[in-house]
């Protein structure tokens, strides 16, 4: 049922994939903007654990509108998480367990509203999302400061109980490596691209 609600195109934002099978589509996507002067590229990977429960709750019960589904997710929630040693190091008011594709769709839910918060606030800004990694692109004459962009989205994340490090690329700054082995590489002229690590090294 999450699954069917997470691919409902009207829920999510267009600039946003949640799943990997997409990455193609997405970063094609990425390496046509144009000539882009600065690139942020914010990791919420660290919000996994950090999303209140009650948020997660409140966020699913609109949408699935089914009292079984949502104590089967806040059961879910509550999973023991045991240390290599045995230790039970679980929060039980805080944080998604690792569990495959319930875990993914649950956090696409909530990084959803980093999506809406942000382009609410720059609705000029280039932004895009695949998975945990959020990339906003500075057009070369745009007139938005870099700076203040950044405060802001930093003020969203503490807004939404989110957690997140910030990397900042500029022309001929070198490659960001993606999760999947991507390079992404905003060269002199201020050109973005977008290559595979094979393609680049031969």
């Amino acid at each position: 049922m999450l699954n069917s609600c997470f691919m409902r195109s009207s829920i999510f934002q267009e600039q946003s994939c949640g799943f990997p099978r997409d990455r193609r589509e997405f970063f094609a996507k990425l390496g046509g903007v144009g000539k882009i002067r600065t690139i942020f590229i914010l990791n919420l990977a660290p919000s996994q654990g950090t999303i209140p429960h009650k948020r997660i709750l409140r966020k699913l019960a609109p949408l699935v509108r089914d009292s079984y589904v949502i104590s089967f997710v806040s059961s879910f929630l509550k999973i023991p998480v045991y240390d290599q040693n045995g230790i039970n190091c679980s929060i039980t008011e805080v944080g998604i367990p690792h569990a495959g594709l319930i875990t993914k769709v649950l956090y696409n839910f909530m990084l959803d509203d980093f999506d809406r918060g942000f382009k609410q606030l720059y609705p000029s800004l280039s932004y895009y999302r695949y998975l945990a990694d959020c990339y906003v692109l500075f057009p070369l004459f745009s007139l938005q400061s870099e700076q203040q962009c950044k405060e802001e989205m930093n003020s969203i994340l503490l807004e939404l109980d989110l957690d997140g490090d910030i990397t900042t690329i500029l022309p001929g700054g070198g490659a960001h490596v993606t999760r999947d082995g991507r390079l992404i590489i905003l060269s002199r002229d201020c050109s973005l691209h977008v290559v595979e690590q094979s393609t680049f090294f031969l």
